[in-house]
């Protein structure tokens, strides 16, 4: 009956997934090793991976992500949200009429490409000689600008180079780099300062009440979560964190494990012909073990608790109540959360793998219910 209860969940996640995304997704893969060319109309968001290039000459009418080796936006192309890219090679030629986030080795928004939003770009080189109306941060080794900038421009590099005819609305903010040579052609209506691209965080007092509340919400879907989780597969869950506590230290050293070579490995695998579909989930894998990771430890510690003080019989719900309770208070205080946060990625998550590629789960602790 657990069975057949689990499988049924399974289709209708799938089946839910499936609607919302034929009604407002769509997933772009290359055939093997094949280059990726949109050249149709898109109703919805566009998510477009390729291991070799991927470009763009239809129209987007909402978000567009791109992961491929090459990025290209031709001139004719346009999207309507924001563009977000991650790639080796990138060229802008289109209209954007959202915001511009994106890194690779070589960023380049060509003389008829325009950014309607603002543009955080980061690599190794990057051309700007279109227009962006929104704000510009530029984090890389070399900038150029010699296009028409709408409002601040904020550059980290170590050589900027300001291009005759460059028109800023705005300050150019620079950091890490000499004082760019100003042409006479050039304006810059804000002036010149020398100024970190990310300054100091200050982060707002918040009130008590507030916190509490976080703190609350937090806790609530961290215990919704944990229960569902529980009823489906009971048995797992109990040998995850019986793994806490009988070998703390292998725990520990496979949450490290995995927390540094999951996430490389998912996207080795997007970027490569056949293993993408494999990315995808390690990416899903990835998510979701780092949710639960927390609500391990806390369940865990919450048991060892309630057994070190004598408790024959602890019902299951209670125990992760007051553990994630305990676990999301004690996150309140500016020098424990971090402290938490780091504990429980490596305890919980190095459980959950040992657990997962365990052999034979351990004999089911009898004093929870």
């Amino acid at each position: 009956m657990h069975r057949l209860f689990r499988f049924s969940l399974f289709l209708a996640a799938i089946a839910f997934l499936s609607a919302v995304a034929r009604a407002d997704f769509a997933l772009r893969l290359p055939d093997g090793t094949n280059e990726v060319a949109l050249a149709e109309s898109f109703p919805g968001a566009v998510l477009a991976a390729s291991g070799s290039g991927l470009s763009l000459s239809g129209a987007v009418q909402r978000d567009l992500f791109a992961l491929s080796q090459t990025f290209r936006l031709s001139p004719d192309a346009t999207v309507q949200g924001d563009v977000r890219f991650l790639s080796r090679e990138a060229v802008l030629s289109g209209t954007v009429s959202g915001d511009a986030t994106g890194g690779a080795r070589a960023v380049r928004l060509a003389p008829e490409g325009k950014i309607a939003g603002d543009a955080f770009l980061s690599g190794d080189s990057l051309l700007l000689e279109g227009a962006v109306e929104g704000e510009c941060l530029l984090f890389a080794r070399e900038v150029v600008l010699a296009g028409t900038f709408g409002s601040d421009v904020r550059v980290q590099a170590e050589k900027l180079r300001v291009a005759p005819g460059t028109r800023i609305a705005g300050a150019l903010s620079y950091a890490g780099c000499p004082r760019p040579v100003l042409d006479d052609t050039a304006v810059v209506a804000g002036g010149l300062r020398e100024a970190p691209l990310f300054p100091a965080f200050s982060p707002r007092p918040v009130s008590l009440s507030a916190a509490l509340l976080s703190a609350f919400q937090a806790w609530l879907a961290s215990l919704l979560v944990g229960i569902f989780f529980f009823r489906l597969f009971p048995g797992f869950l109990l040998a995850a964190t019986f793994e806490i506590g009988a070998r703390p230290f292998r725990s520990a050293l496979a949450g490290l494990a995995t927390a540094f070579c999951a996430p490389v490995l998912a996207v080795a695998f997007l970027l490569a012909g056949a293993g993408r579909p494999l990315g995808l989930v390690l990416c899903a894998f990835c998510g979701i073990g780092a949710y639960l990771a927390h609500i391990v430890a806390a369940f865990g510690a919450a048991l060892a608790v309630l057994h070190a003080q004598g408790a024959a019989r602890v019902r299951a719900f209670w125990a992760m109540a007051a553990g994630l309770l305990v676990w999301h208070l004690l996150s309140l205080l500016p020098p424990v959360s971090g402290v938490l946060a780091v504990l429980g990625l490596l305890f919980g998550l190095g459980a959950l793998v040992r657990t997962l590629f365990a052999r034979r789960l351990p004999v089911p602790v009898q004093s929870v219910r």
